[in-house]
């Protein structure tokens, strides 16, 4: 509906509308497929899986934060120091184990469901509550590091439509 009235209004050309749909279209099916494929348990296993990869990903994305820019951390695969991306002077954006930015802003966002769950009281018998805790830190502090708005304003996103979804 908002592709629709965006190409009424002349604020994107037709072409955009037409892709944006064919990849809404693509992902329909992919839905579909997993919500008749995957039962309960696995849903449990795959958010489990998720949450506990910010044990590893949210301390090394910690140290290239922390690190400067010119260490060994933060050289992209070329090695150009040129094409390091900074938050501010000598705060460079994390990535994490991807080659761009972009793959850690995406990976929070993908992570972002499955912390919201645990924040909801999900998978009581497979986390202590330390452990809960631990990981619900990591993401956030994570988000905060990764010097990206985008994974700021998903997150707020996520995390509104979860309280909505509480109080309604």
């Amino acid at each position: 509906v908002w592709t629709f009235i965006q190409m009424l209004s002349g604020l994107q050309p037709l072409i955009v509308g037409v892709i944006g749909f064919r990849f809404w279209v693509l992902y329909l099916w992919f839905a579909l497929l997993c919500a008749k494929t995957l039962n309960w348990q696995d849903i449990e296993y795959l958010f489990k899986m998720f949450s506990l990869t910010l044990l590893f990903m949210v301390p090394l994305a910690l140290v290239q934060f922390m690190s400067p820019p010119t260490a060994f951390i933060n050289q992209q695969a070329g090695g150009d120091l040129d094409y390091i991306f900074t938050v501010v002077k000598d705060i460079v954006r994390t990535t994490g184990t991807f080659s761009f930015t972009t793959g850690y802003t995406t990976y929070l966002a993908f992570v972002t469901p499955s912390v919201l769950w645990l924040m909801a009281g999900g998978l009581k018998a497979s986390f202590n509550p330390l452990l809960r805790l631990l990981i619900i830190g990591l993401f956030f502090v994570g988000v905060l590091i990764s010097g990206s708005r985008g994974a700021i304003m998903t997150t707020l996103f996520f995390t509104g439509m979860w309280f909505l979804a509480l109080v309604f």
